[in-house]
């Protein structure tokens, strides 16, 4: 399979300030604006700001604009806010003409707004319930089309077979639907030559949209717009506003199974999920590469995207290694309502931990199958820090700078006998996880006499220790049978 980044946002989504395509006329109703409010959205790879007009009612404008905001406004907290598509700015000298163009002065100036979105801004951070969908399918007027026809987008957005639709409810386990609002055809105006970046196709369809449909805004029809553009020569794939409703994507890419569910996930509030410098590396969930088919990979999403999604939220713990010791059993969150009283995912810090099970919805997880996998949070993207399995440890030496490390360490699998053990459908073994606080470099793990059936078992849930302790030792002992008992003391 090929694979591609895809991004999050870019020039491709800028409107077009004069020449687009639309019958009303916004030049009789041109305003002056002296502090108007924007909503910031920034593209990940080229790092470019871009200002939604926020109207009086609360709604966002059908603008999108490039702004340049002064770097001693932008502090950690702004960072944040900007990448999570949260940050609210006033510009002072800004006019907006209609509903469509904003104009901004070369001396406009910007100050962070305090301001909480309460209608149509807000409808787009939801990551459960059903979310309507528009489908339009975009043709130019010199015969470029799609590839794919009007009613295999429906099949590959919102069927019951694999599609997005299918995947989003399975890994959500029925938290998140969607529902078809609108499936459309449009010609474009002129030839495809003509449009020469995808932000000239994105407000030239959005345009052609209103026009047909006698419509004031995009969100008055639909939570999420997807447009699928014909095949050109430009060099863009698919992108999506994080927290938006609007999804842009190419010919082949709008039945990708992998390319709808990443850009989706921007769309609900994800940022990429990266390996090392790589903002695309993590191949454990649909944040990272993308792939060309309509039904691979079948897998969801690392433990700091699930943590923001919260499709699992009252299967989850957050543990502060600097206070009192827990026992837990971690159990896959493909099995999320096989086991109800462990949980599927654990905080610590901007650390999250989860048992990658390479099962059902989640078989075909491209990296780290079948390891507790621990990811960490930050601005940019998320990063994949860990992959362990048996006699595996993960070490922060400076835990939130405290001096001290913190220790996740994979002791062992052990067969459960109550249930079934099958590798590709049981739920049955049990992984006895150590977290420690501590000052001894290198502490120790012994993992002398671990049995080979119980280290091969891959259908476990885990047992989870989290020690207080500031100096622990931790040891973990064995029985010699497969379905044996796991034990970790701590000096």
């Amino acid at each position: 399979m090929t694979r591609f980044p895809l991004l999050i946002l870019g020039a491709m989504l800028l409107l077009v300030v004069s020449g687009h395509e639309t019958s009303k006329d916004t030049a009789s109703s041109h305003a002056t604006n002296k502090k108007l409010l924007c909503r910031v959205v920034t593209a990940a790879a080229s790092m470019e700001t871009l200002c939604i007009p926020v109207m009086d009612d609360g709604t966002e404008s059908d603008a999108i604009v490039p702004i340049e905001l002064p770097q001693d406004m932008m502090d950690a907290s702004a960072e944040r806010r900007l990448l999570n598509g949260t940050l609210y700015v006033h510009a002072e000298h800004a006019s907006l003409y209609g509903e469509y163009e904003l104009d901004l002065a070369t001396n406009s100036t910007f100050t962070i707004a305090e301001y909480q979105p309460s209608n149509a801004v807000a409808t787009t951070l939801t990551t459960t319930g059903t979310l309507s969908v528009m489908i339009v399918r975009v043709s130019s007027s010199d015969g470029y089309a799609p590839s794919a026809s009007l009613n295999d987008l429906r099949t590959h957005i919102l069927g019951t077979g694999t599609s997005m639709a299918s995947q989003y409810k399975a890994c959500s386990f029925g938290k998140l639907r969607f529902r078809e609002a609108r499936a459309m055809e449009i010609t474009l105006p002129r030839q495809r030559s003509y449009y020469t970046s995808p932000a000239d196709l994105a407000a030239a369809s959005e345009a052609k949209v209103l026009d047909i449909l006698n419509a004031d805004s995009m969100t008055d029809l639909a939570d999420k717009v997807i447009f699928c553009q014909p095949p050109d020569n430009l060099e863009w794939t698919s992108v999506a506003v994080v927290n938006g409703w609007r999804l842009n994507m190419k010919d082949t890419w709008c039945t990708s199974l992998s390319a709808l569910m990443h850009e989706m996930g921007h769309s609900l509030g994800l940022l990429h999920s990266g390996l090392g410098s790589q903002s695309y590396g993590d191949a454990t969930g649909f944040m990272g590469f993308s792939y060309t088919s309509t039904d691979w990979p079948l897998m969801c999403f690392n433990g700091i995207k699930n943590n923001q999604l919260g499709w699992y939220k009252n299967r989850k713990i957050d543990v502060n290694p600097f206070e009192g010791g827990v026992k837990v059993k971690l159990t896959s969150f493909a099995d999320y309502r096989k086991a109800t009283n462990s949980p599927v995912l654990i905080t610590v810090g901007n650390y999250a931990i989860q048992y990658n099970r390479a099962k059902g919805f989640n078989l075909h997880t491209q990296a780290k199958a079948d390891l507790v996998t621990i990811t960490q949070d930050g601005s940019l993207y998320s990063n994949s820090v860990a992959g362990l399995g048996v006699g595996g440890r993960f070490v922060d030496n400076n835990y939130q700078g405290s001096g001290r490390q913190m220790i996740v360490t994979v002791c062992r699998r052990v067969y459960n006998a109550d249930l079934d053990v099958d590798a590709m459908q049981a739920n049955a073994p049990l992984l006895k996880t150590a977290v420690t606080r501590s000052n001894v470099s290198n502490a120790p793990v012994d993992l002398a006499g671990a049995p080979d059936a119980a280290k091969g078992c891959a259908d476990a849930p885990f047992l989870m220790t989290v020690a207080a302790h500031a100096n622990a030792r931790t040891k973990c002992a064995y029985d010699s049978h497969a379905n044996a008992r796991t034990r970790c003391a701590y000096d």
